[in-house]
């Protein structure tokens, strides 16, 4: 189950220990009191919204959290309850919430 996330100053920081200060991913984690998942995860998620280091002095919290955590409404999907081919069907029941 995952955690409660971070708030953008901490991840901030997780993102400047690693490509400022060149610390492994071990000592972020011992360093903030996060799990060495966690730090992973937001390294990654850095990663796909190609962020760099420093980040641009004009991107704001909420800025970076739109690019770290993307969602969109169309995005979301559920399993259609009424599935026309039975239990099990994936494909064709998969509809945008």
């Amino acid at each position: 189950m995952p955690g409660e996330r971070l708030s953008m100053r901490q991840i901030s920081e997780v993102l400047r220990l690693r490509f400022a200060s060149k610390l492994p991913q071990r000592a972020i984690a011992k360093s903030l009191g996060l799990s060495q998942g966690a730090v992973s995860g937001y390294l990654s998620r850095a990663r796909a919204a190609s962020l760099v280091w420093p980040l641009p002095e004009d991107l704001d919290d909420a800025q970076l959290e739109a690019l770290l955590f993307p969602t969109a409404a169309g995005d979301r999907r559920r399993i259609s309850a009424r599935c026309p081919t039975g239990p099990g069907c994936i494909a064709s029941c998969v509809v945008p919430m």
